[in-house]
């Protein structure tokens, strides 16, 4: 919740807004999932590190997001489980590659940053957390 001061959230809301209003919602024929995935995955990245993923980044959401589901099966030699346990190491470089960026730039007023300025998160303690809110 540190990331989630009064004033931080009228930021991300204006941020929230500028996306939505940008995407030019028409009657065209969608793949609702799929539509709703991206903006889900993009407003995640755009709140936590204020940008956009990459199309790595959406894939590691993809693979990561399979593997969940089918976690419940209790079968480890599951090829989508196999995908997401090969894929974290890109997955914590990528995330890595991230948090230096931001460690790096001054203002970002995202919530990995607030996270940051506390000195109290490992990098591998903010990459659980940014996990975590993916789910």
């Amino acid at each position: 919740m540190l990331g989630l001061k009064p004033e931080l959230l009228i930021i991300y809301r204006k941020r929230i807004n500028n996306y939505l209003y940008k995407l030019q919602i028409s009657n065209k024929n969608y793949n609702y999932y799929n539509w709703i995935r991206k903006i889900v995955i993009d407003i995640t990245y755009l709140l936590h590190f204020n940008s956009y993923p990459t199309e790595k980044e959406i894939n590691d959401f993809d693979i990561f997001i399979r593997a969940i589901a089918e976690m419940p099966k209790n079968y480890i030699y599951n090829l989508k489980v196999l995908k997401q346990i090969y894929n974290l190491k890109y997955f914590r470089l990528r995330f890595k590659k991230r948090l230096n960026e931001l460690k790096n730039k001054k203002d970002n007023r995202c919530i990995i940053d607030e996270w940051i300025k506390t000195n109290s998160f490992t990098d591998e303690d903010l990459m659980i957390e940014f996990i975590h809110n993916l789910l």
